[in-house]
């Protein structure tokens, strides 16, 4: 019998870069996840969109702009650590976009800027800290196992080890 299939959460990201390579950051506030922290635009896929589709409104939703042409830089995947089930995440980047950057969500975000990626806000995100240093190294897929998401706050307790049953020797 097979497996049930994965139905993952994808969500996108944005790393928007300024003439001077420096990335667009902003600090979440009422958002519902990871309060307190710094994160780039980003947002889940809905039903009947593409991956650039939602990137494109999400980004329009949080920082009144629209990217252009963005390119696919990294993917990463996150096994389950909450109700949203496992996570795979698309980011991508872009030097151009369209309209001037404002914070259009002050109610979930604040404090819009740019920020050198080996500068990164101490209170960065954890999954996007770790994506923005793949991206910078060229490195197209990651993944974050549950000790990771544990030691950066993603997990209430410990993961569960698996351990092996011994069999009963025999007589």
């Amino acid at each position: 019998m097979r497996a049930p299939r994965n139905k993952a959460t994808t969500v996108v990201y944005l790393i928007l870069r300024n003439t001077e390579g420096q990335i667009l950051v902003m600090d979440r506030l009422r958002t519902g996840y990871r309060g307190g922290e710094c994160h780039v635009p980003a947002g889940h896929i809905d039903a009947g969109e593409t991956a650039t589709q939602a990137l494109v409104r999400e980004t329009k939703e949080e920082a009144g702009i629209e990217p252009v042409n963005p390119r696919f830089v990294h993917a990463s995947f996150r096994p389950k650590y909450d109700k949203a089930g496992d996570r795979v995440d698309y980011f991508f980047e872009a030097t151009e976009y369209r309209g001037v950057v404002a914070n259009t969500e002050p109610h979930k975000h604040a404090n819009l800027r740019f920020v050198a990626p080996d500068q990164l806000p101490d209170n960065m995100t954890p999954h996007i800290r770790h994506a923005i240093g793949c991206i910078e190294r060229g490195e197209p897929f990651s993944e974050l196992g549950y000790n990771f998401l544990w030691a950066n706050g993603y997990m209430n307790r410990p993961p569960k080890q698996k351990t092996k049953k011994k069999r009963a020797a025999p007589l």
